[in-house]
């Protein structure tokens, strides 16, 4: 099914500030059709995936589909300025898509939630979670400690092309943000706020009412590469809680980390077919 399609970029007012959100979808949209709202990953990852969100955002809505990206506050062409963006902003921000959503539309509302969005979505969000339609998660962070660590080196790869006496550690700039400074890592200033929200991010959902169907898509380089340990733990985590949870190792370039622009058409195609096809 390849229908027409409709791109719709606006500002979305919020109590945050206006947050940018382009909408696709058919030409001659039906009222009850399916929405995904795509979270977004973190940081320079969001800029390198934005091919890959457009790309599966026009196979949705040539599907007959509606697809919303979101730039979340202090990213991107929303407003505000990412050192004063905290996490739980971002959070809301996902809220008011979705009841943008509900008041101009009457079908379900799912999300595809990229890499660090899969933290983003899941924290406080178990109410949203828990009526959504289905979710598909790609490669996702389950841990946001983990994430801010490996964000950090970042800085102290930074460092060592520069000729500075002295070389920052992991644990350094922890201690930098525990006593209330703010990091640049690579043009992005993490506030202590938001780095203690990160610190303490997991993938783990809780309180959830009930589970929609989840499907994970892991990239990795070859067939037989495993999947990551800490995915591994989670994913049997989400089972032990009876979570309808479908996992896919796909092959392919991560895209979120080239440094040039790329794409996996074989993902854009199976996630298109998750939310189009009946869940069997």
């Amino acid at each position: 099914m390849h229908k027409e399609i409709t791109i719709s970029p606006y500002f979305l007012e919020t109590e945050h500030g206006s947050i940018f959100v382009i909408e696709y979808g058919p030409r001659m949209p039906d009222p009850d059709m399916e929405t995904v709202v795509i979270v977004p990953p973190f940081a320079e990852e969001m800029n390198r995936c934005r091919r890959m969100m457009s790309l599966q955002a026009r196979a949705l809505a040539g599907s007959g589909l509606r697809a919303i990206l979101v730039d979340l506050h202090g990213t991107g062409d929303s407003e505000g300025e990412f050192s004063d963006t905290r996490w739980t902003v971002w959070c809301d921000n996902i809220v008011s898509v979705v009841s943008g959503v509900v008041e101009a539309s009457r079908g379900s509302v799912s999300f595809l939630a990229i890499r660090f969005g899969a933290l983003v979505l899941f924290d406080r969000q178990s109410d949203l979670v828990s009526r959504a339609g289905k979710i598909v998660l790609w490669s996702p962070c389950t841990n946001g400690s983990t994430f801010l660590r490996q964000f950090l080196r970042i800085r102290i790869a930074s460092q060592m092309t520069e000729n500075n006496s002295h070389k920052e550690s992991i644990a350094e700039l922890m201690d930098r943000f525990a006593s209330g400074e703010s990091v640049e890592v690579a043009g992005y200033e993490i506030s202590p706020e938001l780095a203690r929200s990160m610190n303490s991010a997991a993938l783990i959902p809780d309180d959830l009412e009930a589970s929609p169907p989840v499907h994970w898509f892991e990239i990795v380089s070859n067939p037989s590469s495993p999947l990551p340990v800490a995915s591994n733990a989670v994913i049997e985590q989400m089972r032990h809680d009876n979570i309808r949870l479908s996992v896919t190792a796909m092959c392919g370039e991560k895209f979120w980390n080239t440094v040039e622009t790329t794409t996996v058409p074989s993902l854009i195609n199976a996630t298109t077919a998750v939310f189009v096809e009946t869940l069997v």
